[in-house]
C-alpha cells in the first residue's frame, strides 16, 4: 500500500493533500493518505471531478455529463498509463497543483465558452481518439503540451 495520489511530503512530518490544497492533520494522514485509493473522505466529497479540472470544465460547457465518454476515457488514461512511469505521476501531481487555477482564469477571462470549445474540439476529442487508438504516447504528449500552454496564459 502506497500513498495517496493527492498526498505529498512537505517538510518535516508535515502532509499536504493536493485535491484539498492545504496541509491535513497527522490524524487525517495517518487514517486516508497511505490507503489503496478508497475511502478519502477529501477526494471523495471535493470535487466530482475526480482531478480532470480542464476535461470537466470543457464537458460542462458542453453539456455533457460527469460520466461520459470524454472524461471516462481520461480518468482511466490518469489512473492506468500515467501512474505507470514517475515522470506520469509527477505530472499528474503538476497537473493537480496547476488546473484549478487555470479553470479560475479561463473562468473570469470573459472568453470562457470560445476557450473551452477549442479545448474540447482540438485537445480533448483528439486525446480521447489516439488513447481509443492506443496512441498512448501521442495523446499524453498533447495533453501536457495543452496544460502548459494554459499555464503560460493564464497562471
Amino acid at each position: 500500500m502506497g500513498w495517496c495520489d493527492f498526498h505529498e511530503q512537505r517538510g518535516w512530518a508535515n502532509d499536504y493533500c493536493l485535491k484539498k490544497d492545504d496541509y491535513v492533520s497527522s490524524e487525517t494522514s495517518r487514517k486516508y493518505c497511505r490507503y489503496d485509493g478508497k475511502g478519502c473522505p477529501i477526494k471523495e466529497s471535493n470535487s466530482s471531478s475526480g482531478g480532470c479540472y480542464l476535461t470537466t470544465a470543457c464537458v460542462q460547457y458542453k453539456g455533457l455529463s460527469d460520466d461520459c465518454d470524454e472524461l471516462e476515457t481520461l480518468r482511466s488514461f490518469r489512473d492506468g498509463y500515467m501512474h505507470e512511469s514517475a515522470e506520469g505521476i509527477r505530472d499528474v501531481h503538476e497537473y493537480y497543483r496547476t488546473a484549478p487555477c487555470i479553470v479560475a482564469a479561463i473562468d473570469s477571462s470573459g472568453d470562457a465558452c470560445q476557450v473551452y470549445e477549442k479545448l474540447y474540439s482540438e485537445v480533448i476529442v483528439p486525446c480521447v481518439r489516439l488513447i481509443k487508438a492506443d496512441r498512448y504516447d501521442e495523446a499524453y504528449k498533447k495533453y501536457k503540451h495543452m496544460v502548459k500552454t494554459l499555464e503560460e496564459k493564464f497562471c
